[in-house]
């Protein structure tokens, strides 16, 4: 735990019922207090549960924390205090590590002020908010501000320049100050702002250094290349389909997946979405479980082809037959043969899937109802939006730990699972009835 240093309360915001104050050092950092954050998170008691997940993480929170004293009014007397302060980071540290229900929205809300304070935004609370700012807040402020006074004091008091003269270099200080804080406001807008197309890299193989490369995204680059060649695809517009799949089903937003990737690591500037997918179990599965169907596909589709080839009859060079003079040419009488036709062979049926003879013919009516293609895409994403994502996470990860591996293709969590399949069943009754009752 770093030393104490002078602090001042910096900006105050609500966080539901709670007016969080947060304060700066010399140095520019913030910092919330230990009480405030177990507050927040809606601890029955705020301090000691807060000191509970410090003592079991010294290591990460220690370099996190720092002491601060504050005058606070007990029992009418004035009381000057020592409490345990978190930087904004800390404070989302310990978001991360705790389990209570408002955790990821008091992350949310840290994450806001430190966007708000880099954009320069480090404005103290408005009129209407200062009504509601607690005693303490107060008494942080006018000791501040006494203090401010008195060095000013000493600065006039020391100085024998000319008052125009600090003026000027004063007012071209500010102007320097606030250009800086102009560029640093727009450099963090537009790294907040990517789209989609910004996480996938413009390089057309995606191999990083070997050292790094796992086993696993080593077999999805090969997997992917071979998707692109087949289908004439550029390899970035394949990842591209995917996430777009993976956002439109399974509700994978790439910029809050990321961020919570940062906070659990650390890492900062590009992060590949394919580093975020890989770390999490649930999307690692269903990215995985994806990459194996577009690749049958493609594989099944470059059979057909090379069998359509094989099946074409091969042209013979057809020689030029030799000129002959009709007026001496003998006539010759040619006897008329009925040909044969050739026997017909019957095409052996395809074999079906385990999906087409059990799943289909549960989805039939629905896909009918809503006019779906063969491949019943749009009646798959309905059936999964209605199970729900966090039923459909359960499922994959149950499958993935009774079986060693994940489900290839996704529907064998439906097929290998009585319970699972009754509810795939229950859940294309509800929908066949909302069509019928529209």
């Amino acid at each position: 735990m770093t030393t104490n240093n002078p602090m001042t309360v910096i900006t105050s915001k609500s966080f539901g019922a709670l007016n969080v104050d947060v304060y700066q050092n010399d140095k520019h950092q913030y910092y919330m207090t230990r009480e405030q954050i177990g507050a927040a998170l809606e601890y029955n008691n705020p301090n000691k549960a807060i000191q509970n997940i410090h003592v079991k993480n010294t290591d990460r929170l220690d370099p996190l924390s720092t002491f601060l004293k504050l005058r606070k009014v007990e029992g009418g007397i004035t009381k000057e205090r020592e409490y345990i302060v978190y930087s904004l980071r800390g404070v989302m540290e310990i978001c991360r590590l705790s389990r209570q229900p408002k955790a990821d929205a008091f992350m949310d809300f840290c994450w806001d002020i430190m966007e708000s304070l880099m954009r320069g935004d480090s404005v103290l609370a408005t009129p209407k908010m200062d009504a509601a700012l607690s005693k303490e807040f107060i008494d942080v402020r006018l000791h501040a501000l006494f203090d401010s006074m008195k060095n000013l004091q000493n600065e006039l008091n020391s100085t024998r320049k000319d008052l125009s003269e600090q003026i000027e270099e004063a007012r071209a200080t500010s102007n320097e100050a606030l250009n800086v804080i102009s560029s640093v406001s727009q450099c963090v807008h537009q790294i907040k702002d990517k789209q989609m197309d910004d996480a996938i890299r413009s390089t057309r193989n995606f191999t990083p250094r070997k050292d790094v490369m796992s086993d696993w995204r080593k077999k999805m680059y090969e997997r992917i290349n071979v998707i692109a060649a087949i289908n004439e695809m550029k390899v970035q517009d394949v990842f591209r389909d995917i996430y777009e799949y993976m956002n439109r089903v399974y509700t994978f937003v790439i910029e809050e997946e990321r961020r919570k990737y940062c906070a659990r690591t650390g890492r900062t500037g590009h992060i590949p979405t394919i580093d975020v997918v890989e770390a999490s179990t649930m999307y690692k599965s269903i990215f995985g479980a994806l990459v194996e169907d577009s690749y049958t596909e493609a594989i099944n589709k470059k059979k057909e082809e090379t069998a359509d080839q094989k099946a074409l009859p091969e042209a013979k060079a057809v020689e030029a037959a030799p000129e002959v003079d009709v007026c001496v040419a003998p006539v010759i009488d040619v006897e008329a043969k009925e040909v044969e036709p050739e026997p017909v062979v019957e095409e052996k049926p395809k074999k079906q899937t385990e999906t087409a003879k059990i799943l289909f013919p549960i989805m039939l009516p629905l896909a009918e109802k809503l006019g779906d293609k063969p491949q019943y895409k749009h009646t798959y994403t309905l059936i999964y939006e209605r199970i729900g994502y966090k039923k459909m996470n359960n499922l994959f990860v149950a499958y993935e730990k009774a079986h060693g591996k994940a489900p290839h293709p996704k529907t064998k969590v439906f097929i290998e699972n009585e319970k699972s399949l009754a509810l795939f069943k229950k859940t294309v009754k509800q929908l066949m009835k909302e069509q019928e009752n529209k």
